[in-house]
C-alpha cells in the first residue's frame, strides 16, 4: 500500500499491488480490441471485387469506401484532441491565474494544525489549559515566530458554521431584514499576525477580551460593506439573533478566501477564542524558515505536553493550497490529466494523419509518376498532398472547436480567473493542430515529389 500525501481530513491510501484479476482482464480488453479493429478489414477483404480491381490497375489499392473510413477516422482523431488540448489549456491558465491570487493571508511560512479536546473527554476548563501549555511551548521552538488559535483553517476547515448576522443600525436597503449571513469563526489575539491577514481599521482581539469582559467581534471588509456601507463599523452594535445580546465592533480585517480559492469574498464574523468555546481548534504557527522542516517538532512538543491531544491536520499552509481540493487540487489534476489525454490524442493523430496521408499517395505512385512525366511540377505535387492533409485536419479542427465551445461550458465552476470561451486558448489549439497537421502531411508530400516517373509507370505494370 502506497500513502498518498495530501491535504485532505481523511487519509487516501492507494492499493498498487498487482491485481490478478485486473490483469487478466486488461489482457481480455486488449485481445478483443485486437479482434474488434480486424472485423472491418477482414468483412472489406470479404468483399474484394477481383474485376473492378483489374480495370483499376494499380492506381487504387484500395476501395473508396475504405478511404472514406480512414479519413474519417481521422477526422474524428483531430476533432477529438483539439478538444482534449482546449480543456487542458482552460485548466492550464486556470492553474497559473489561480497560483497568482492574493488569498488574503500570508501562505509561506505558516503551519496549521488541529486538536479536539472533546476526543480526550476534556471539560472547557482541562481543555482551555491544555490549548494554553501547547501554543506557549511550541511558541518556544527555535524559529517559531508566533502561535494563535482559530476553530477554522482558510481552504481546508473554512466552513465551520454560517449564521445570521444582525445590526441595529445596518443600512436595511441593502440587507435583508438588517442581516447578513456570515461565516463565524474564533480567533486568539495573535491569529490576524500569525496568519498575515491586515486589520484594516480599529484593532484586533488583546488578553482583556476574555469570558469576563464585554463581548466584541470582528468583521471583514465583505461584511461591513454589506452593512453599513460607506460608512466606518468601529463602535457598531452587532446581535447573533434579533433579540440577542449586544457584541460590539473593534475591528475590521481585510478580506480572505476561506471556503474556495476563487470565491468572491464572503462576509465574516470573528470572536474572540477566550469568549467562545470550540472543543475542536487549529493551531497556527508562524515560522522564520522553511515551515515543512518544522512539522516532525511540533508534533513531537505536542506529545510531550499533552499525550491525550493527538494533533491532525497538520500541514504547512502551501500543502494545503496546492493539495486541497478547495485550493488549487482540482485545477492541478485536471491540468494534469487534460495534458496526459491531449499528448496521446496528438500522437495518435500524428500517427493518423501520416498514415492516412501515406497510404493515399502509395495508392496514387502511378499517377503521380504520369502527371511528372507529363510535365508537372514537384511543388504542385507537394502542395496537393499538403491540401488533402490540410481538408482532413481542418474538418477535425472544425467539428472539434464546436465541440468544444459547447462541452466547456460545464467547466466554468471549475475555473479561476479565465472564461470558458477564451479566444486566446482556442486559437491557440488551432494553431497547433494546422502545424502538426502540416507536419504529419509534409514527410509523405515530400515522399511522393521524388517519385520517379519511370518506375512509377512500369509498376503494375
Amino acid at each position: 500500500l502506497t500513502a498518498m500525501p495530501i491535504a485532505f481530513p481523511v487519509p487516501i491510501r492507494l492499493d498498487v499491488r498487482l491485481d490478478l484479476r485486473v490483469f487478466g482482464m486488461a489482457v481480455l480488453i486488449t485481445v478483443l480490441a485486437g479482434l474488434l479493429a480486424g472485423v472491418g478489414p477482414a468483412i472489406m477483404a470479404s468483399r474484394f471485387n477481383l474485376q473492378r480491381a483489374i480495370r483499376e490497375g494499380g492506381r487504387s489499392g484500395g476501395s473508396r469506401r475504405g478511404q472514406r473510413v480512414r479519413s474519417l477516422l481521422v477526422v474524428g482523431q483531430v476533432a477529438a484532441s483539439s478538444v482534449v488540448l482546449v480543456c487542458a489549456g482552460l485548466f492550464g491558465a486556470s492553474l497559473r491565474q489561480a497560483a497568482k491570487l492574493d488569498p488574503g493571508f500570508r501562505v509561506n511560512q505558516l503551519i496549521t494544525v488541529g486538536l479536539d479536546a472533546g476526543l480526550a473527554h476534556y471539560d472547557e476548563p482541562t481543555a482551555r489549559r491544555a490549548f494554553d501549555r501547547i501554543a506557549r511551548e511550541v511558541g518556544q521552538l527555535p524559529g517559531v515566530r508566533s502561535t494563535a488559535w482559530a476553530n477554522t483553517v482558510p481552504l481546508e476547515h473554512g466552513a465551520a458554521g454560517f449564521m445570521d448576522l444582525y445590526g441595529d443600525d445596518a443600512e436595511t436597503a441593502n440587507t435583508k431584514k438588517g442581516s447578513v449571513s456570515v461565516l463565524t469563526s474564533t480567533a486568539s489575539p495573535a491569529l490576524f499576525a500569525t496568519a498575515g491577514i491586515p486589520i484594516v481599521e480599529g484593532r484586533a482581539f488583546t488578553i482583556r477580551d476574555d469570558s469576563t469582559g464585554p463581548r466584541v467581534a470582528i468583521l471583514n471588509r465583505r461584511a461591513t460593506t454589506i452593512l453599513w456601507p460607506g460608512k466606518s463599523a468601529i463602535g457598531r452594535i452587532i446581535r447573533l439573533a434579533s433579540n440577542g445580546p449586544p457584541i460590539e465592533v473593534v475591528g475590521v480585517a481585510e478580506d480572505a478566501r476561506y471556503i474556495v480559492i476563487g470565491e468572491a469574498p464572503k462576509a465574516v464574523l470573528y470572536v474572540p477564542f477566550a469568549q467562545q468555546y470550540e472543543a475542536g481548534a487549529y493551531l497556527y504557527v508562524r515560522t522564520a524558515g522553511d515551515a515543512a522542516s518544522f512539522l516532525p517538532a511540533i508534533r513531537k512538543t505536542i506529545a510531550s505536553v499533552d499525550k491525550d491531544l493527538v494533533p491532525f491536520g497538520l500541514h504547512t499552509m502551501s500543502d494545503i493550497v496546492q493539495n486541497s481540493p478547495n485550493a488549487l487540487l482540482p485545477m492541478r489534476l485536471g491540468a494534469a490529466l487534460a495534458s496526459a489525454v491531449g499528448l496521446l490524442a496528438l500522437l495518435l493523430t500524428i500517427v493518423g494523419l501520416y498514415g492516412v496521408i501515406a497510404y493515399a499517395v502509395v495508392q496514387r505512385t502511378k499517377e503521380i509518376g504520369v502527371r511528372l512525366a507529363l510535365g508537372a511540377e514537384r511543388g504542385r505535387v507537394i502542395r496537393d498532398i499538403l491540401g488533402q492533409g490540410a481538408m482532413l485536419a481542418g474538418a477535425g479542427i472544425v467539428i472539434g472547436m464546436a465541440i468544444a465551445w459547447i462541452l466547456t461550458r460545464g467547466m466554468a465552476g471549475l475555473l479561476v480567473g479565465v472564461r470558458v470561451t477564451d479566444l486566446s486558448i482556442f486559437g491557440s489549439v488551432v494553431g497547433a493542430m494546422a502545424l502538426i497537421a502540416l507536419g504529419s502531411a509534409l514527410l509523405p508530400a515530400l515522399r511522393a515529389s521524388r517519385v520517379d516517373p519511370v518506375k512509377a509507370l512500369r509498376a503494375d505494370g
